[in-house]
């Protein structure tokens, strides 16, 4: 963990903004306090995207309030006229740059306030004065929200999906091979979707790593930790149903399930192939900020395999701190993970249609925000996040991958 944190091969996000973007994505019956100056409401994105903003308050400290020390019978009164308007269930209060320079001591303010509305209020120390990475944020997160599980009694063959969706096909194999699906547990679900936490027998997460925390909690709990491959494309497929099947149904036969799937993806893959073999590829770490442990899994490496199932000659392109110590902490932390591939690294998003240029590559695996840079350079892009997981998913991911050379110059 220590090597992950030194290589930083994901952005770093204010605390504040991390969390308050996690809980405004989750839907449940809770309201936040934002306990800092206006401006720092402005972390929050408002929008069709964003629905959640309404649960926000702030409470909006003047100058003359921090320096004159009375930031406190602030946070007290906006806490009575919230749980007295709209008794959420729950109550989260984010502290700021601004109460954690002051040096409040929240605790018995929330406290009395609980006491006085019979609403649970619970203080999100450190939210400011700090940038961490988003790695640490949904770990957090994770752990608020199984904080608030209650107890239950797990059904046999049970397991949560955290941190990921495997899609319908995938959980209706599963289903069909004996594997119960509790709950899926990625950010965005609701808040009762996490109070079913206890009832599964086994956590399954892309990264154990990432939720180190959330799972060390749990299994105080009696939920086993079980790291899987992330199921998109052929080979990572096979790895993600050979390691759940071992752990939660031994000795199942999988044929009748998943033996024609699995072949017909297989021949996908080796169709593409014929167009993708020796391609350079540009596979795209620490350029993305979006607090998706799917994106954040195994350092951003949780969907190399497709590509080089395909057979692509795979470059990473790191962003980031260019200077020797970290680029041999960066090569470390990914050969730890088992990735061997080249690297080359880059200091801003600015350069990398340049350094796409000057390493040869074809088509790139990156963020959309990079689609204008790379394509004024010639450069194919496949967008992070759009391929498909399952067996079912190999073939459009295929055909996508293909339509992002054929106008670039690749060899389809």
């Amino acid at each position: 963990m220590e090597a992950r944190q030194q290589a930083k091969l994901n952005q770093v996000v204010c605390t504040l903004e991390g969390m308050a973007t996690l809980l405004q994505r989750t839907p449940g019956d809770f309201a936040v306090v934002i306990h800092g100056d206006p401006d720092c409401a402005n972390v929050l994105m408002h929008g069709m995207d964003h629905p959640g903003a309404h649960r926000f308050f702030c409470t909006h400290l003047t100058p003359d309030e921090a320096v004159a020390g009375r930031t406190l019978p602030v946070l007290r009164d906006c806490l009575d006229a919230l749980c007295e308007e709209l008794a959420p269930e729950v109550v989260f209060v984010l502290g700021t740059c601004l109460s954690t320079l002051v040096g409040d001591d929240v605790d018995p303010v929330i406290r009395a306030a609980s006491a006085r509305h019979g609403v649970r209020v619970v203080d999100l120390a450190g939210a400011g004065m700090r940038f961490v990475s988003q790695a640490a944020v949904v770990d957090r997160f994770a752990r608020l929200m199984a904080g608030a599980a209650p107890a239950a009694v797990p059904a046999p063959r049970s397991v949560n999906l955290v941190g990921f969706d495997p899609g319908r096909e995938v959980r209706q194999q599963l289903a069909e091979l004996g594997v119960v699906i509790n709950a899926v547990l990625d950010p965005g679900v609701p808040v009762t979707e996490w109070q079913r936490l206890c009832a599964a027998r086994w956590n399954l997460v892309l990264d154990r790593v990432l939720f180190a925390g959330f799972l060390s909690d749990c299994s105080d709990r009696g939920i086993e930790p079980l790291e899987v491959a992330y199921p998109v494309g052929a080979g990572s497929t096979d790895a993600f149903f050979d390691r759940v099947l071992a752990a939660v149904c031994p000795g199942v036969d999988s044929d009748a399930v998943l033996a024609g799937p699995r072949e017909a993806a297989h021949r996908e893959v080796a169709t593409g192939l014929e167009s993708t073999r020796g391609v350079r590829l540009g596979y795209n770490l620490g350029s993305k900020k979006d607090l998706s442990p799917r994106t954040l899994a195994r350092e951003g490496l949780a969907e190399v395999s497709v590509f080089e199932e395909l057979g692509f000659e795979v470059l990473l392109l790191v962003q980031g701190d260019d200077r020797p110590a970290r680029v041999a902490a960066v090569r470390e932390t990914l050969t730890a993970l088992g990735c061997e591939a080249p690297l080359a690294v880059f200091s801003d998003t600015v350069f990398y249609a340049d350094l796409c240029g000057d390493q040869r590559v074809e088509v790139t695996y990156a963020s959309d925000h990079l689609r204008d840079l790379v394509a004024g350079a010639g450069v194919g892009l496949v967008e992070q996040g759009v391929l498909r997981p399952g067996y079912g998913g190999v073939a459009g991911n295929v055909r996508r991958i293909l339509a992002a050379m054929k106008p670039r110059g690749g060899r389809p």
